[in-house]
């Protein structure tokens, strides 16, 4: 949710006091009042599915497309196994090939095409497959030299590990580091 308590000390008064405040979910923005937050993300972050969708045709990841996303790190595709376990092990099968279905707010959901009640979902810590009501949006960023990451709408972005290992990595800047980059292929 969006709220969370501030401990704030009144300089003139010298005590503590506690404070409900809101924070956006997707720029961390504070704000005073719940329908305040609400209103700035309604107005802010629904106003930048343009630009998204967009950065989204430019890597080749655009609703209606089937692609395969290659990893920086391990230079093989991110896949959904038959058992719901994702890892960037992938070749060019359909295991290692994903339809892009439009979100909302410009964000894509990530369908697999090995078994299509497979989507791509962040839970906590880990990323797995489910089923199309618990599948995660992703915000397509743009990274240097045509790579790009997938941010979800959670806030964590979709990270590969040297051995290919997927994980749902924390990071404090939009920067498209090796561990979060993709490349794609349009099938």
């Amino acid at each position: 949710g969006f709220a969370f308590v501030l401990s704030c000390l009144r300089a003139e008064e010298n005590h503590v006091m506690e404070v409900a405040a809101f924070k956006c979910p997707h720029c961390k923005k504070i704000f005073s009042k719940k329908s305040a937050c609400l209103q700035h993300e309604e107005a802010v972050h629904s106003q930048s599915a343009v630009p998204q969708l967009q950065q989204t045709q430019k890597t080749g990841v655009v609703a209606g497309s089937t692609v395969q996303l290659c990893s920086e790190v391990t230079n093989k595709n991110l896949r959904i196994q038959a058992s719901g376990q994702v890892d960037a092990k992938g070749g060019s099968g359909s295991w290692a090939t994903f339809l892009v279905k439009q979100g909302t707010g410009g964000f894509v959901l990530l369908q697999n095409s090995g078994d299509s009640t497979h989507w791509l979902s962040l839970s906590g810590g880990s990323v797995a497959a489910s089923g199309k009501g618990g599948a995660t949006q992703f915000k397509v960023v743009d990274g240097v030299g045509g790579v790009f990451g997938l941010k979800s709408s959670c806030g964590k972005w979709i990270a590969v590990t040297k051995a290919g290992a997927v994980i749902a990595k924390s990071k404090d800047n939009e920067k498209v580091g090796q561990f979060v980059s993709f490349r794609c292929t349009t099938r």
